[in-house]
């Protein structure tokens, strides 16, 4: 307890230190290969031939105001990319770095989304960083389009990843000119795209197991404190930290008191705690002790930590990270409702809130002791299923209703998503597999989503609350669990 207590008035003493971030911003990684090369001038020196592999992220800032009053046009200039030096590219091509430069006087850097007679998507920066030889990069673009008008249902920027398999076309261009002024040109057809640090492919959310929970993060370096010059310029501001952590539900809480919770992680198990990454570094907490506290602050602020303690974790230069945490402090009390655990990442957004994660560790040197940290804000904290589940709509939405209403609930699945295979189910807690067996195909739509009809629903419900929960079993693997809450008004 009393290395909690100790721990507490550290992380406390961080609240004036960190800013808060207006910016609301969402790292994607991305994957292409190389179909073709146009250099007739010999700008890329053949350091880039059809194969090759693209990597990386872009960064894009979802509170950018749609600059287009259509409704079927969006236009996203991001014009906070000088005070959010991560927004834009940072991407790998063998041995040349392509990235957004923001002190480039012509760098722009623009998302522009159609969604009228045939959709498109794309995301392009202007006026980039150097190749290595000193060959401009002049264009970066993501180009993808769909000549059907089924991939795209507005012109709203969003923090999900674009859906590849609902477009026909889906492309990097990279464009640039020699020394000598020749052009060059790359195309490549992108394999990849998905929110920084998630987990890919089938069972997507099988690591979620009934105890392990797994929350994904995202976050923006804006300070690093390196008195030896042990990082060396490897990290730097504006870098992302992606990666995930992974707690048990079933931790007891050690602390007596009804507003805080202890959560100590026992170190025999070392799928518990941190797994993130940073600038291909990668970071991973194994069998050192992993916590989480909790405040339920009554009369001070609310605080969510999660953190190792007493870590020895190798690093950059031989140097050792003894400390990880992600922190979150709400002096207005909005956060945290009690100092449980639960399946739902805690709130990141609000007023005055502070969203920080941190990484400190130290170094031997030739006069003693020295100590480095990276304090970076926390631009997301997600559950793993999180993207799975918005595509995914119990209809009708949660709400209330009159005996006398009568409606029947239907299953609206976004396209591109695994076919269904089956679902189960509870409502107030009762099994209702067997009527949701029952439930049948839709009409078709224009949207191509998939549809099922489950008749009569209403007649179920029973006066007050009434809770539904189906876990659906998708042909990829995937399981998705989805709940709504109806009240019925009682007679």
């Amino acid at each position: 307890m009393k290395s909690k207590l100790i721990y507490i008035l550290i992380a406390f003493a961080t609240y004036y230190s960190i800013s808060n971030a207006t910016a609301e911003l969402v790292s994607f990684e991305i994957s292409a290969t190389v179909n073709n090369v146009d250099d007739m001038g010999n700008a890329l020196e053949g350091s880039v031939v059809a194969g090759d592999i693209i990597t990386g992220t872009y960064t894009i800032d979802t509170s950018t105001p749609d600059n287009n009053p259509s409704p079927e046009y969006g236009d996203y200039p991001h014009l906070t990319s000088v005070t959010s030096p991560s927004i834009g590219f940072n991407l790998n091509l063998n041995n040349h770095h392509l990235k957004s430069d923001h002190s480039n006087p012509n760098h722009m850097f623009q998302i522009f989304i159609d969604n009228s007679m045939s959709d498109y998507f794309s995301v392009g920066s202007w006026g980039n960083t150097p190749l290595n030889n000193g060959t401009s990069v002049d264009d970066i673009i993501i180009h993808l389009h769909d000549p059907t008008d089924q991939a795209l249902t507005s012109d709203a920027l969003s923090s999900q990843a674009p859906n590849l398999s609902a477009f026909d076309y889906h492309n990097l261009h990279v464009f640039g000119r020699g020394l000598n002024n020749s052009y060059y040109f790359i195309d490549s057809t992108i394999v990849s795209i998905k929110i920084a640090g998630r987990s890919d492919g089938q069972n997507q959310c099988s690591s979620n197991t009934i105890s392990n929970k797994k929350f994904f993060v995202n976050a923006t370096v804006r300070e690093i404190f390196d008195d030896s010059n042990v990082i060396n310029n490897a990290i730097n501001i504006g870098d992302t930290i992606s990666g995930s952590y992974i707690f048990n539900i079933n931790t007891p809480d050690t602390d007596p008191n009804p507003d805080w919770g202890f959560f100590e992680h026992q170190t025999a198990y070392s799928e518990y705690g941190f797994d993130l990454n940073i600038n291909n570094y990668n970071i991973t907490t194994g069998n050192n002790l992993f916590n989480i506290i909790m405040v339920n602050g009554q009369s001070e602020a609310d605080m969510y930590d999660a953190h190792t303690a007493g870590a020895q974790i190798p690093f950059i230069n031989s140097s050792t990270i003894n400390t990880i945490s992600v922190h979150i402090n709400d002096p207005l009390r909005n956060t945290i409702a009690s100092a449980t655990l639960t399946t739902t990442p805690p709130i990141i957004s609000g007023q005055e809130l502070i969203r920080e994660l941190y990484i400190g560790g130290e170094t031997n040197t030739p006069t003693g002791t020295s100590y480095f940290y990276i304090s970076a804000t926390l631009n997301t904290i997600e559950n793993e299923c999180a993207e799975l589940q918005n595509k995914i709509i119990i209809s009708p939405a949660e709400g209330t209703f009159d005996p006398m209403q009568r409606f029947d609930a239907a299953i609206i699945m976004e396209p591109g998503l695994a076919g269904l295979i089956s679902m189960k189910g509870t409502l107030n807690d009762v099994d209702m597999t067997p009527i949701l067996s029952s439930c049948f195909p839709g009409g078709p739509n224009i949207q191509n989503r998939q549809t099922f009809i489950c008749p009569d629903f209403s007649n179920l419900l029973t006066p007050g609350n009434n809770k539904l929960k189906i876990n659906f079993d998708l042909s990829d693997g995937s399981q998705i669990q989805k709940s709504v809450d109806w009240e019925l008004i009682s007679f």
